[in-house]
C-alpha cells in the first residue's frame, strides 16, 4: 500500500509540475486540518488521489480554462456556491424533469451515466471551465475513502474524464493543444500572450475584493508569490491593498487600455487609467504595473503611480 501511495504521489507530482509548464498555478498544500473540515462540510471522505492532489498543491488556477478549488473554497467560497446553484438548477434537477436540451444526444439515454450518484458515495463540485461555463464533479465516498473516484464535466450532459490523474492529463493535454495553437485570428502569438497581462491584473484586483488566495498566487510572479506565502493570507492582502490601491481607495482599471498598451515590442511595464469611486474625491490616476512573463502567463510583479 506504501508503495501505491507513493507512486501514485509521484506521477501527480510529475502532473502538476507539466501544469505549471502550461502556465497553470498550484496553489499551497493542503493540511489535513484543512482537509478534515471541508469533508466535514461535505460529508464525504476524499478518495486517496485526491488527497495526493491536495498535498501537493491545494487547488489549480489557470489551467487553460480550466480551474481546481482549493479545499478551503469547497462548500464555503462565493465562486464555489455560485456554481452550486447552477448544478442544482441546470443539471442536477429532479428526475422527472425533461432533460435540458434532449434533442441534442439523438434519442440517446443520458441518465444513469454519472448522475444520480451511486449508492455510499456524493456528488461534490471540486472545479469549473470558465470558457463553456460548467463544472467539475466528482463522486467522492460518504464514508470510507476509496482508490479514486469518477470525475465528470458538466455542463448540460456528463462527460466522463475518469479519475484524478488521468483528468488532469486530459485537461493539461488539451492545455497544451490550446497553447500551440496560440490565437485563433491570427493574431502573433507574442501579442496575444502580452494581451493576459490584463487579465492577471484583473483577476488581481477581483482577487483582492474576493479574497480569493489561489486566484491571488495565479496573478503574482514568482517572487510576489513567494512573499504572499511568507504571511497568513489576511496580511499578505492587506500588503497587496497598499500596492494595488492609490491612498485607500480601490482602483477601477481601463483593461483595454492595457491590451493595447503591451502589444509593442519588449514592453517591461504598462500603464493604465485608473478612475476611483466618486466618495473618494479622487481624479483619474494612472497607474504604472510591471509584468513578467512565466511559462507562457504574464503575471503581476510591481505597482505604482504616475
Amino acid at each position: 500500500m506504501f508503495m501505491l501511495v507513493a507512486f501514485i504521489f509521484v506521477m501527480l507530482g510529475d502532473l502538476v509540475a507539466r501544469a505549471v509548464a502550461v502556465g497553470a498555478t498550484p496553489g499551497v498544500p493542503a493540511s489535513e486540518a484543512e482537509v478534515a473540515a471541508a469533508e466535514t462540510r461535505l460529508g464525504v471522505r476524499f478518495d486517496s488521489q485526491y488527497r495526493e492532489l491536495m498535498a501537493i498543491g491545494s487547488g489549480i488556477e489557470g489551467l487553460g480554462s480550466w480551474f481546481w478549488y482549493p479545499v478551503a473554497e469547497l462548500g464555503v467560497g462565493k465562486r464555489w456556491l455560485e456554481s452550486k446553484t447552477f448544478l442544482i438548477e441546470e443539471y442536477f434537477h429532479p428526475p422527472d424533469a425533461p432533460f435540458l436540451n434532449e434533442e441534442s444526444y439523438r434519442g440517446e439515454p443520458v441518465r444513469g451515466r454519472f448522475h444520480p450518484a451511486p449508492a455510499g458515495r456524493r456528488h461534490v463540485l471540486i472545479g469549473e471551465n470558465i470558457d463553456l461555463p460548467g463544472s467539475l464533479v466528482t463522486n467522492f465516498p460518504t464514508s470510507d475513502p476509496a482508490a479514486s473516484s469518477d470525475i465528470a464535466y458538466c455542463r448540460w450532459e456528463p462527460e466522463i474524464f475518469g479519475d484524478v490523474a488521468q483528468t488532469l492529463t486530459q485537461l493539461i493535454e488539451e492545455t497544451e493543444r490550446r497553447n500551440a495553437r496560440g490565437d485563433p485570428d491570427d493574431l502573433p502569438l507574442e501579442q496575444w500572450d502580452r494581451s493576459g497581462a490584463s487579465t492577471a491584473l484583473m483577476n488581481l484586483r477581483d482577487g483582492i475584493s474576493e479574497e480569493h488566495a489561489l486566484k491571488i498566487r495565479h496573478a503574482l510572479s514568482t517572487r510576489r508569490r513567494r512573499e504572499f506565502d511568507q504571511r497568513p493570507v489576511t496580511e499578505s492582502i492587506r500588503r497587496l491593498r497598499k500596492m494595488m490601491w492609490c491612498d485607500g481607495a480601490e482602483p477601477q482599471f481601463s483593461y483595454t487600455a492595457i491590451e493595447h498598451a503591451l502589444w509593442g515590442p519588449g514592453v517591461p511595464h504598462l500603464r493604465a487609467a485608473a478612475t476611483f469611486p466618486e466618495s473618494s474625491g479622487m481624479p483619474v490616476r494612472e497607474a504604472i504595473v510591471g509584468v513578467v512573463q512565466e511559462n507562457t502567463v504574464w503575471r503581476v510583479d510591481s505597482m505604482s503611480w504616475a
